[in-house]
């Protein structure tokens, strides 16, 4: 499983005195969650997205340790999506595409590098070119400002 994936945010809150109306409090802490949850997703997808660049006229390939460029088609970029998960107050953010063409294989094999095997069977190596870990780690570091932001 890839490192990315065990990657959570959690936001949790204590009460020391019980100085005010408990229940009310309780009750606003979920929306407050549930929104900061989708402001950390949406940005997060946002960065992601805005990192990826086109290719260009020359058709231009991103060096190992850059973020991928895409060619011809958006396809990449729009493919990075959130979803939160009301339940579990979770937000899973990442790129989705079709798994019958190997699609996340692929996606998966652009942010960590690895060993691919083409259609035709040809073996090839791909370099890490990262996009989902740094658009988290910036997200993660605004923390704070969506927290604010989401009226905790």
């Amino acid at each position: 499983m890839s490192e990315f994936a065990n990657r959570s945010i959690g936001v949790g809150m204590k009460a020391t005195r019980a100085f005010f109306n408990v229940s009310r409090v309780t009750d606003r802490i979920d929306p407050v969650k549930r929104r900061l949850l989708f402001k950390f997703g949406g940005l997060t997808k946002t960065i992601a997205r805005r990192s990826i660049r086109p290719g260009g006229k020359q058709n231009k390939v991103s060096s190992p340790g850059e973020t991928p460029r895409y060619h011809k088609t958006t396809y990449f970029k729009k493919s990075i999506r959130f979803s939160v998960n009301k339940q579990k107050e979770t937000v899973v953010i990442g790129p989705v595409g079709n798994p019958m063409k190997g699609v996340p294989k692929l996606l998966q094999g652009l942010e960590y590098g690895g060993d691919f095997v083409s259609s035709k069977g040809k073996r090839f190596k791909v370099s890490a070119r990262p996009f989902m870990n740094p658009a988290f780690e910036k997200t993660k570091s605004k923390i704070s400002e969506l927290w604010s932001q989401s009226g905790g």
